[in-house]
């Protein structure tokens, strides 16, 4: 399966791409000079990759949101996610 998105055309080139505007997400981008991007299509593991190393933002009403640091996330990582499915499933088995 592919992830249609828009990218800039010089990390394109240069193959260092930090970050991705999935296609669908262009109408809320409008400030953006599109001249400078390029649609292409990305692997799901690709994408993936990709949106893990792009900077998140918090949603902000009144201008640019604040940059989230992404270490605060850990307790949300894939191996503490399958802990606690393995502790729920230990639970419900006695």
């Amino acid at each position: 399966m592919k992830v249609m998105v828009w990218a800039v055309k010089d990390e394109i080139l240069n193959g260092k791409v930090s970050r991705v505007i999935p296609y669908h997400m262009k109408k809320n981008y409008d400030h953006i000079d599109w001249d400078d991007y390029i649609l292409c299509s990305l692997t799901v593991d690709e994408f993936a990759e990709i949106e893990d190393r792009q900077q998140q933002y918090s949603a902000s009403i009144d201008g640019p949101g604040v940059p989230i640091d992404r270490k605060d996330d850990q307790e949300y990582s894939s191996d503490n996610w399958n802990k606690g499915v393995e502790k729920i499933k230990s639970n419900k088995n006695g």
